[in-house]
């Protein structure tokens, strides 16, 4: 059986957009939604409604609106992720869980498609063409360019990142080198060289949802 929740611009306990990108479970088991046109909203299940958080960039004072993808890292900081709108850029948010709010963290970190934390503790971003090392104590980002949209990134554990790209395939990235180790796309056996989806599996796979059927 399903349940339908819709967007109703009347009621303010409602899901703030039908364009619902991500969903996310945190480690205290709140349900976070990142909508396409109207920010980020919070699900409680006990009432069945919705509370709609503003993200305003610091620096313009217009609103983003757009999210894409939230990551929670391993001290429970959970960050979101704004895309830009029309003439406005985005911004990486986290979430301060005291004032139960969402705070801009940096406007240079705009249109990040993919977040993930290695086990060496660092955080990585993947925007439009680069692969992003996001300092959290000084802001002074590395960034390193790939030249395709970072869909997905996976750590493997042995400084390695695997970077599911759009139209760029399979990149292996050596984040202690920080260099681009290769590239595998359909010339190598991949189905599509869009991956929208990567998953490591418990026998040291890498799945790859694709634009043109599942690798392995």
């Amino acid at each position: 059986k399903f349940t339908f929740f819709r967007s109703d611009p009347r009621d303010h306990s409602s899901l703030s957009s039908n364009n619902v990108n991500n969903i996310k479970l945190d480690f205290q088991g709140n349900v976070w939604l990142a909508t396409y046109t109207n920010g980020i909203c919070r699900y409680y299940p006990k009432t069945k409604t919705f509370k709609r958080y503003s993200t305003i960039n610091t620096k313009t004072g217009v609103e983003n609106r757009v999210f894409n993808v939230f990551y929670e890292d391993k001290d429970k900081t959970l960050w979101a992720s704004a895309l830009r709108q029309g003439n406005y850029f985005g911004a990486l948010y986290r979430y301060n869980r005291d004032k139960d709010a969402f705070e801009m963290f940096d406007d240079k970190l705009s249109d990040l498609f993919s977040l993930t934390e290695d086990n060496e503790g660092n955080l990585w971003g993947g925007s439009i063409t680069d692969l992003v090392k996001i300092d959290r104590l000084h802001k002074k980002h590395e960034s390193f360019y790939i030249g395709q949209f970072i869909r997905t990134i996976t750590d493997w554990g042995d400084g390695n990142l695997w970077l599911g790209t759009e139209g760029g395939g399979l990149v292996q990235f050596d984040s202690k080198k920080k260099l681009v180790v290769k590239r595998y796309t359909t010339g190598q056996g991949l189905s599509n060289n869009s991956i929208f989806s990567t998953l490591r599996d418990d026998h040291g796979r890498l799945w790859l949802g694709t634009f043109n059927g599942l690798s392995q």
